[in-house]
Formats: structure tokens, sequence, C-alpha cells
């Protein structure tokens, strides 16, 4: 998985992307991707915008980037991992129940999930049946399950951002238990604000792919949480997201 995140980021154009304007040597942003000033002397350096392409410049007071590529940046089923921060991603959980305002909030309210055999990321305290600490809360390279018993714990994909500029987040949501259950809903937070939700029925199979567009800074967090509809019999879903040009 290593050597394929290299290869992405090589063919991507993510080595050395386009500097933004008002970003220190850390690629902290203080201006978001569209607040770049007007191209106005031809062959200055400026950033389009685009995620992929290693350097832009100034022609006819337009940002073109060179060479103008398309590329997808981060896969969550190939680049799944055995460990926490691999590739970008995260595994964690949002402690719905206990939740006083019973909104997640990203940047104190993701915890991170712990490595089960079978490559299942789990809550800390799991425990297998019949103990009070387990759960069916869990993620593994395909999808995953949510847990409302004995608290309501939502497992979250996330990935952190290490390129700038407008993307898409591609999601995918199905239900791999299409025989049981209420369904259950995939929900896309950008920098702790949601911006997308949508839901599967229990016997769609089938699901949807959706593109999202998004704008993200380096440091960003793209947060896909993996939501119940009510109780989570029969929830096992498969989900994923890619991180793309647009």
């Amino acid at each position: 998985m290593r050597h394929l995140a290299l290869l992405l980021l090589l063919g991507c154009g993510r080595i050395g992307i386009d500097p933004l304007p008002g970003t220190d040597d850390a690629g902290t942003a203080d201006a978001p991707p569209d607040a770049a000033p007007a191209c106005l002397i031809d062959n200055t350096p400026c950033d389009d915008g685009n995620i992929c392409t290693p350097s832009s410049t100034c022609s006819g007071g337009v940002c073109v980037g060179a060479p103008p590529l398309t590329c997808t940046v981060a896969r969550s089923e190939p680049e799944f991992s055995t460990v926490q921060g691999d590739n970008g991603w995260f595994y964690g959980f949002w402690e719905s129940t206990t939740d006083a305002d019973a909104t997640y909030a990203a940047s104190t309210e993701f915890r991170q999930l712990v490595l089960f055999p079978g490559e299942l990321w789990r809550p800390p305290t799991w425990q297998d049946m019949p103990s009070p600490e387990f759960t069916w809360t869990y993620l593994a390279w395909w999808g995953g399950h949510p847990g409302t018993f004995p608290e309501w714990r939502i497992p979250i994909r996330r990935w952190v951002s290490d390129v700038a500029g407008r993307a898409s987040a591609v999601v995918h949501l199905e239900k791999a238990d299409a025989t049981n259950g209420d369904g259950t809903q995939a929900i896309l937070v950008v920098d702790g604000v949601t911006v997308f939700i949508r839901g599967v029925t229990f016997d769609d199979g089938t699901g949807f792919t959706e593109t999202v567009p998004i704008d993200v800074v380096v440091g960003s967090t793209v947060d896909l949480l993996l939501h119940p509809n009510g109780d989570d019999g029969g929830d096992t879903s498969t989900i994923s997201m890619d991180i793309e040009s647009r």
C-alpha cells in the first residue's frame, strides 16, 4: 500500500503543489483557496486552485496550471491501513449517546479506534459477546458497522489533507447485508461542517456513488461517518471515499 501511495503522489503531481497566497513554510493558510488575487502580469506564479497541478502561472489574465492534471489524491479502500495516520487516513468514532448537544464536533469528538484481530478497527474497550463492552461498531477496508447498543458509537473514516484547493469527495454507500435492518447513512463532514448526508434502505445492495464538491487546505479533515437510522441490527454496510480533483 505504501508503494501504491507513492505512485499516486508522483502520478498526480502532488509533489510541489501550488503555493497558496498567505501561507507559511508549513503550508498553513490564512486565506481560502478561492481568495487568490487576479492574474495581472503574465508568467507570474499563481494558484489555480487545482489540487493536482504542481505549478501555475498567469497567462492572459487567467491562472493556468502546468500541466493540467486530473488525479485522485486519496482512496479509502486501497489505502486502508492497520496503522493510524498511514497515507493520511485515520479510523475513529463518535460517542453520540454521551454527547450533550447530539452534534458531532470534528475538532474535539473524534476518538481513535484500536486495531483488533482480523484487521478490524474497534472502540478501545471492545470485548466479544457476551461482554457488556461488546458493540457492533467497527471499520474494515471495505466498510463497517455502526453501533447503537449499549451506546451509539458512530464509526468515522478520516482523511487529513496534504494538498490545497478545490476537490471532490466521491462517496459510495450500499448495504452489505441487504436482507435486514433499517438502512444506514453516509455523512460527510469537512473541517467540522456537514456538507453531505444521504442514506440507503435496508435492502439496497446497489446503493449510490455521489461526487461532492469540497475545498481543502493542508491539514483539512474530511470525515465520512457511517450512521445508523435507528436500530443497528443488520447495518453492515459497504462505504468508501475517494478524494479527486475538480
